[in-house]
């Protein structure tokens, strides 16, 4: 069983979700681990990028998940945010070939060896995942590659500039991976949604993506501003322009969207809990991210330590 986290003293975290981590924790980081390890030629980072204090974000995101799965799920987000610090700093066309090769090793369903990678490339690391998933989940592992080849077609198809927030939130909720965060989240807990059931959740789904994608551009402004590349996707210097606010007060006009956003995510949920028994253990999951989300977050060495980023 998960343990619920007493998030009282924190008080930097305004999530009302429910934080709670899996009883399996420590076997979870290892995922992490692994994937700073096999990247360790790529990032200069001594720790992991999802550690924190309260322990290893995945395991909060998905505390009622099966734990081999959560694992498997933290290595892979490891591996993606480790790539994209990296790949971020690439020219606009660059970044696209390697989203591209990347892309095609998710396809691959064996372990044999690439010989025409480059052992040294920033994508040889991901030659291994859709052969290892597979070989985990037979049933669900297509559905989750699917959805991580997707958000690297969609990741880095624009290069536009928003005058308005309300511009930049669309592409930001592809921007931050909630699709990828959503797809892991119905594999760890084994709930997939029909599609009639995706349909009725629809509502729900847009306004937690809008919830999460919100939270993390509050929490990772400190960290997005000092980045070396120009295609950091935030909402923070779009309302400061669209407003002529001074940061202080972009962020905390953000952090009141993302209150917003999380207040309406929790009154779409009511009535999903009555649906069905599958609908209601994907909204529950959902709420547990959202509240991972920001309570990690508020709490993150990544956000707060600024040690890792380069100048």
């Amino acid at each position: 069983m998960p343990t619920r986290i007493d998030t009282s003293g924190v008080p930097e975290s305004f999530t009302r979700f429910p934080v709670r981590i899996h009883d399996e924790e420590p076997r979870i980081a290892l995922g992490s681990a692994t994937a700073t390890k096999t990247f360790q030629h790529f990032t200069k980072a001594s720790r992991t990028h999802s550690s924190g204090p309260y322990g290893n974000v995945c395991a909060m995101s998905y505390p009622e998940g099966d734990a081999e799965r959560v694992k498997m799920c933290a290595e892979i987000l490891e591996m993606f945010w480790i790539y994209d610090d990296v790949i971020e700093s690439l020219p606009h066309d660059a970044a696209s070939e390697e989203h591209n090769v990347v892309i095609r090793l998710l396809d691959r369903k064996n372990g044999d060896q690439d010989s025409a990678l480059d052992a040294d490339s920033i994508s040889t690391p991901f030659q291994d995942v859709g052969p290892r998933m597979h070989a985990l989940d037979p049933v669900g592992a297509p559905f989750v590659l699917s959805i991580l080849k997707q958000f690297l077609r969609e990741y880095d198809s624009s290069s536009m500039k928003f005058d308005t927030w309300e511009e930049c939130l669309p592409f930001r909720v592809l921007n931050v991976a909630f699709r990828m965060m959503d797809a892991l989240l119905q594999w760890t807990i084994g709930v997939y949604l029909s599609p009639e059931e995706t349909e009725l959740c629809s509502a729900f789904y847009m306004s937690a993506a809008r919830t999460l994608g919100l939270t993390n551009d509050y929490f990772s402004w400190n960290m997005e501003q000092r980045r070396p590349t120009d295609r950091s996707c935030s909402t923070v210097p779009v309302v400061m322009k669209q407003y002529g606010m001074s940061e202080r007060d972009a962020l905390i006009f953000v952090k009141g969207l993302a209150v917003d956003a999380e207040e309406t995510t929790m009154k779409l949920a009511i009535p999903l809990k009555e649906l069905s028994s599958n609908v209601k253990e994907y909204v529950e999951g959902m709420e547990h991210l959202l509240g991972a989300n920001c309570f990690w977050s508020a709490t993150a060495p990544r956000y707060a330590d600024l040690s890792d980023v380069e100048e």
